[in-house]
């Protein structure tokens, strides 16, 4: 399957030294982007809980696996 570009395959690496910066510079951004992304979640979950009534709103898969979400955060977190 190809992909979008040759970056994490390393195409673009000439040399080893290449080969270490091409995957260095995907593991930072990867490092870089991933708290955006659970902050981006926490987000759109503190938003759901907030606004909506959960019963009457959200489909009843969903409103379970929020409720186990919670349960499992209240459970490592000691509430």
């Amino acid at each position: 399957m190809p992909r979008l570009s040759g970056f994490v395959d390393g195409r673009f690496a000439t040399s080893p030294a290449m080969a270490v910066v091409t995957y260095g510079v995907t593991i930072l951004t990867f490092l870089w982007v991933t708290p955006f992304i659970f902050w981006g979640v926490r987000l759109a979950l503190v938003h759901v809980f907030r606004t909506a009534d959960i019963h009457e709103t959200v489909p009843p898969l969903l409103a379970m696996a929020l409720v186990w979400e919670m349960t499992l955060i209240d459970l490592f977190t000691g509430q």
